[in-house]
């Protein structure tokens, strides 16, 4: 970065935030509405579920064989009112499936149990204890109160607990993802059509990028599949810079993020800190603290990332030519350090 720029940047950056810009579209919601002013505590974990009731920042502790993560959840195998059904999907939130030439769909499933994957390839069930609905305009996403076993007899306990200690339920969500961390592909969704996901609502990033976040996967705003975005959003929740599956969260650090398509618009004059697509940061804003200590700090940091006009393209007409510029799904920002009492970091 020239001498002069970074200047002019240090010195702008103090009062806004340097290439930062307010979204041109005036409709869609504030991320105001849903961090609550803007502010999102940032966990790293994926799914969030607890198999043995103990959670650090929404990611179990392994401390039970069965691993510390599901990392998929079959639609094969569904017990249902002590019947295997012949068939299971989920349309955006909603389980349907069949069994005896009798359809089953929404509350019809509560009691069912699934056939769920560990990261340490165990075989665990899990048990839909309740089902409930958001309240519109959300009431398109059900919320699932399971139960886990690790033989599916009767002990049964809570699959989702947070660091309080109390039970949340979990939003299941097509695909699951890769929970590899620092390999290629890791963090990375996979369009498996034989599994799906079920994270614990606010503490996995799959969840609080559906709800509360607005990124529904099964969703299109103006014609335009939402799923990407979600991905994203998972990717900027778990500070999945390097688009490795490794998280660089920081605990309190703040964050608002917005996009070009009006799910959620910037309605702070905060620092710049990355642009986003499903592959993890496309660039930094050098003048944040930015994480600069992730490996891919020095590649990525641009003296105009954050520009408005990266998002008007769209993710759909990426011009190659364009390297970073034109394909930016979010952005990301944080409180200007100068006005939390901070350091404001400058880097070469």
């Amino acid at each position: 970065m020239a001498p002069l720029f970074r200047a002019l940047c240090l010195i702008s950056s103090a009062l806004l935030a340097c290439g930062n810009g307010q979204s041109s579209l005036s409709n869609g919601r504030s991320s105001e509405d849903v961090f609550g002013n803007g502010e999102s505590l940032n966990g790293e974990s994926l799914n969030g579920e607890s198999l043995n009731g103990e959670s650090l920042n929404g990611e179990s502790l392994n401390g039970t064989p069965l691993g510390s993560s599901v990392t998929a959840v079959s639609f094969s195998g569904v017990q249902l009112n002590g019947n295997v059904l012949d068939s299971t999907s989920l349309n955006g939130t909603v389980f349907s499936g069949t069994g005896g030439g009798t359809t089953f769909s929404g509350y019809a499933f509560r009691r069912a149990i699934f056939n769920a994957t560990t990261d340490s390839g165990a075989i665990i069930s899990l048990r839909i204890q309740g089902i409930s609905q958001e309240a519109p305009p959300n009431d398109d996403v059900w919320d699932y109160w399971l139960t886990w076993s690790a033989d599916g007899g009767d002990n049964w306990q809570p699959f989702c607990v947070n660091a309080s200690g109390n039970t949340v339920p979990a939003i299941p969500v097509n695909g699951i993802w890769d929970h590899r961390r620092g390999v290629p592909g890791g963090g990375a969704k996979i369009d498996d059509p034989s599994s799906f996901t079920f994270a614990c609502k606010g503490m996995g990033a799959v969840a609080k990028c559906v709800f509360p976040i607005g990124y529904k996967p099964w969703k299109t705003v103006n014609g335009v599949s939402l799923d990407r975005w979600h991905q994203a959003c998972v990717r900027l929740i778990r500070a999945d810079f390097c688009g490795d599956g490794t998280p660089y969260t920081v605990n309190g650090q703040r964050v608002n993020l917005y996009d070009g398509i009006g799910v959620q618009q910037d309605t702070r004059y905060w620092l710049i800190e990355a642009e986003w697509d499903e592959n993890g940061a496309r660039c930094f804003n050098p003048v944040n603290r930015s994480h600069w200590f992730v490996p891919c700090f020095n590649d990525r940091a641009l003296a105009v990332c954050g520009a408005p006009f990266d998002f008007q393209r769209g993710p759909d007409s990426c011009d190659p030519r364009l390297g970073l510029f034109g394909c930016t799904l979010l952005m990301d920002e944080t409180p200007i350090p100068l006005l939390q009492g901070g350091p404001l970091l400058v880097f070469p």
